[in-house]
């Protein structure tokens, strides 16, 4: 009777194991490196839509607003 008991409870200790003896899911790594791919990714595309806008040239109405500029007929060019 011994043995049984043993030998069922090495049986079910081996089976309850199989999970660590599978290895690893190949489709959950590929597909967590497709995912970390796609956000670096769109990352680097927002990146550089701001990046573009930044190097967009002054609209004409902020131009205007622009004091920086030094017109010809300023007080100080006397």
């Amino acid at each position: 009777m011994k043995k049984i008991i043993l030998a069922t409870l090495g049986a079910v200790a081996l089976v309850s194991s199989f999970t660590a003896f599978a290895g690893p899911d190949f489709y959950v790594i590929e597909k967590a490196r497709a995912d970390k791919h796609a956000e670096a990714q769109h990352q680097a595309a927002c990146d550089a839509a701001t990046m573009n806008n930044s190097l967009l040239p002054m609209p004409i109405a902020e131009a205007a607003l622009d004091y920086s500029a030094v017109s010809v007929d300023s007080p100080g060019d006397a």
